[in-house]
């Protein structure tokens, strides 16, 4: 199993043991982007072989995200992919501007998930490096979704968490974090849960900030329903690219693009029924 650390340009480095591990990363958290900034994402993974740190790797492979800015002076994020939790170490404080990837350009990262310092980021990456574990002595959280039971959860899983109470709060959710992608000039993809306290309960994938939107449905429960939406392009296979949260991005065919008003359409459908919408075309995903 080999560890490494990547870039917002999409090079990986091979890293085994500390030295090396602290020298990429204090190379990549000093280095400057083409924004005339310092402020960027870092990502930390496993793979099987040398030959897979030069492929494009799905979101699987990375474990550790950091986002840095040390003109920024304490504030930096340290988040855990597979259980998607960030360290706490320091109240809240100030939000970064980071350089995701090339593609996604400058977006935002919530004071309430910046929460450690740039000496804390670094110690916890040489740790994941010769541990493969993730960091420990410091406390981990999930984004807190208090939330009333049995109620609808709407989420782009990046800080903006709605719980609608009615189809113009769930516009207004949809909104919110379609003019949030927008700013940040990158697609994201939106979750609208039927029953966030429910498991199995259906929900709805929503890609929102961009000239197409794109849809997928799911009923939840094992060996379920999932389908996709398809819009008016068949056989187009080119892609656009959506942020899932701390996750990385997914690729959507254009055949799957839908306008954004029929999205919201079928968005406001399954809250009214919970059930698979009708007003678009779907296909097996």
């Amino acid at each position: 199993m080999i560890r490494f650390i990547g870039d917002y340009y999409g090079n990986r480095y091979e890293v085994s043991d500390a030295a090396g591990t602290a020298e990429h990363f204090d190379h990549c958290s000093n280095g400057y982007v083409p924004h005339g900034v310092r402020g960027q994402s870092m990502y930390l993974g496993r793979v099987d072989s040398t030959e897979e740190l030069r492929l494009d790797l799905d979101g699987s492979a990375v474990e550790l995200r950091i986002d840095i800015d040390v003109d920024a002076g304490r504030a930096a994020a340290l988040r855990w992919l597979p259980d998607r939790s960030y360290a706490v170490e320091l109240p809240p404080a100030e939000m970064l501007s980071v350089l995701e990837s090339e593609s996604a350009g400058l977006i935002t990262v919530p004071a309430t998930v910046a929460r450690v310092s740039p000496g804390t980021a670094r110690r916890a990456v040489i740790e994941y490096v010769l541990t493969g574990l993730r960091p420990t002595g410091i406390e981990w959280a999930v984004h807190d979704r208090e939330w009333p039971p049995g109620r609808w959860g709407l989420t782009d899983e990046r800080g903006l968490d709605f719980s609608p109470e009615s189809e113009d709060e769930l516009v207004h959710g949809l909104d919110e974090i379609d003019r949030a992608a927008r700013r940040d000039r990158n697609p994201v993809i939106a979750l609208l849960d039927s029953a966030i306290d429910v498991e199995g309960a259906p929900y709805m994938y929503l890609v929102l900030g961009g000239d197409d939107s794109f849809i997928e449905y799911e009923t939840g429960d094992e060996g379920g329903e999932r389908v996709v939406g398809r819009g008016p392009h068949e056989g187009d296979e080119s892609t656009t690219l959506a942020r899932h949260g701390a996750h990385g991005f997914v690729r959507y065919p254009r055949w799957m693009a839908i306008r954004r008003d029929a999205a919201y359409a079928a968005a406001r459908e399954f809250y009214r029924t919970r059930a698979r919408p009708t007003c678009v075309e779907w296909r097996d995903g």
